[in-house]
């Protein structure tokens, strides 16, 4: 007995053994692999350029290639209109693909790559150019050579210090061959079919910043893919924003002709054109510090400079994030943007973005110095002229705002003028789907409370309701503090109540009421404005 035991557990012991064996086997078979990649060694140059191969990349077949490409990417629905789908193109000239990442935005940037891989460009792409932006984990480092030695066409731009997105562009525009440039960013994920129609757009036409239509990715990890609405827009924001938004200018979902629209601006995740254009007009502002806004200024220096900019129907790539809307974080930008571009609108844009609006002496040197250069290259019009022609859905504040936008109290509803002069609260979706001028509140330096050039006022009856404006009725003053709005003369607050008035039913409003209330309920007298 305890010698069958015994021989029972030698047999146990030599098959773990065998097992053990063959794992290790496995692990270094595919550590092996790995290892006989070519080490990439640095070019002396002073943004240290990585050539991946000095005598140019080895072709691999269709198959390597393919193993790169993640289940997931090869399940991004083709989004395209059937008329997109047929769609010919006699593409003659080729474009470079620019990409940049950080650190862990490596594993972001494979799948955007995939997602170019999954398309066959050989013959649209000249190359790829790849800008490491200071990455400082080594195995990280390590990962992006061996696996962009396996990517054909790409070049690799490594930084030692983080520059930001802005520097790594204009460092990758000094490295490249072609005229025609696509920036990405390691969060894209291209749809079938998105690089021809942005080529072909810039081929007719020269003096253009052209985007592709931004889909929707719900997930970082599932990366699923959703279509967005066919009006989604990039509009500007009065506090040098960007937001995603509905437009009457872009097509609707029935048309049928129409394969590329008018932009009033563009949010930087993906976009093409020509690096003559570019240049023609100041090419990237390098003095943009790292914390946004640049690509807001490039909006409107391509409009006002007599470009334009596009969104081309038939190109259609997802985007991360892509209801957030995109605000600068520099107070720095903000004001080189204000000073450059916004004319006698310089100082309320600073005060609806919450900034001051006296700008540093050497900071407001330097933006005159940069305007002369820019106007010395082309003839250039006014921020009115945009917001009349091109940023046309754009409400504009007066001079004397301080506050303006949509009135969104913290129960969760938002303010609209209603037809008999009350301010009904109401689902905020729907205000910022209409983006109506009865939906835009402009609290001015005087203290009055205006939409449609009437004052909001407290009446006896405490019913807030809109009138003609008269100068130092208390009536129609209000403090905003703390996110409370006080009026003057009642020294009440503006309150989110249930209308008192019983033949309406459960309509929701804004009375005036006592700012003296519990915690539980400061929230029915907290109010934003979401600058339009």
């Amino acid at each position: 007995m305890r010698l069958t035991m015994f021989r029972g557990n030698i047999l146990f012991d030599a098959a773990l053994l065998v097992v053990l064996l063959l794992l290790m086997y496995v692990f270094f078979h595919q550590h092996n692999r790995f290892s006989a990649v070519p080490s990439i060694q640095p070019t002396p140059s002073s943004l240290n350029l990585v050539p991946v191969n000095e005598h140019g990349r080895r072709k691999y077949p269709a198959a390597d290639i393919s193993k790169l490409i993640d289940t997931r990417i090869r399940q991004i629905p083709d989004l395209r209109s059937r008329e997109c789908k047929r769609n010919l193109y006699s593409l003659k000239e080729k474009a470079t693909l620019v990409i940049d990442f950080n650190d862990y935005q490596f594993y972001d940037l494979k799948n955007t790559i995939q997602s170019v891989l999954n398309q066959h460009y050989d013959q649209l792409l000249e190359e790829i150019i790849v800008v490491d932006d200071g990455s400082t984990l080594e195995y990280i480092r390590q990962d992006v050579e061996r696996y962009l030695d396996m990517v054909p066409k790409t070049r690799l731009v490594q930084f030692k210090t983080q520059r930001g997105t802005l520097k790594s562009r204009i460092a990758a525009m000094s490295e490249i061959k072609t005229d025609i440039v696509v920036f990405l960013e390691a969060n894209v994920l291209c749809g079938r079919g998105w690089l021809e129609p942005l080529i072909d757009v810039l081929i007719k036409d020269h003096n253009v910043i052209v985007l592709p239509h931004y889909d929707r990715i719900h997930s970082p990890v599932s990366l699923d893919y959703q279509a967005t609405a066919s009006d989604l827009l990039a509009t500007p924001t009065w506090n040098f924003g960007i937001q995603m938004r509905p437009s009457r200018d872009a097509p609707n979902q029935g048309s049928t002709q129409k394969y590329f629209y008018a932009s009033p601006a563009m949010r930087g995740n993906a976009f093409a054109l020509r690096k003559s254009f570019l240049d023609s007009i100041g090419s990237f502002d390098g003095n943009f510090e790292e914390g946004g806004g640049d690509i807001f200024e490039l909006s409107l220096r391509t409009w006002i400079c007599g470009g334009m900019i596009e969104t081309a129907v038939c190109s259609r790539v997802g985007v991360l994030n892509l209801d957030d809307q995109l605000k600068p974080f520099s107070q720095r930008n903000c004001q080189r943007i204000a000073r450059l571009w916004f004319g006698n609108l310089k100082e309320v844009s600073l005060r609806l973005a919450g900034l001051p609006t006296m700008i540093p002496e050497t900071d407001e040197a330097q933006a005159a110095t940069r305007l002369k250069y820019i106007t010395s290259l082309k003839q250039c019009r006014d921020i009115h002229w945009y917001l009349q022609n091109v940023a046309k859905e754009n409400i504009i504040p007066t001079e004397s705002a301080v506050k303006f936008g949509i009135l969104h109290v913290m129960t969760g509803r938002c303010a609209r003028l209603a037809n008999d002069s009350k301010i009904d609260l109401i689902d905020c979706n729907e205000v910022r789907q209409s983006r109506s001028k009865d939906e835009i509140f402009e609290l001015t330096t005087e203290g009055q409370l205006k939409i449609r050039d009437r004052c909001v006022t407290t009446e006896n009856t405490a019913y807030i309701k809109l009138h003609e404006c008269h100068s130092n009725d208390r009536q129609q003053l209000w403090i905003y503090k703390g996110m409370e709005l006080r009026n003057v003369w009642s020294n009440f607050c503006a309150t989110h109540v249930t209308d008192p008035d019983q033949t309406v039913r459960n309509r929701q409003i804004v009375m005036a009421q006592g700012c003296e209330t519990s915690s539980d309920h400061r929230d029915f007298l907290h109010w934003r404005f979401f600058p339009d």
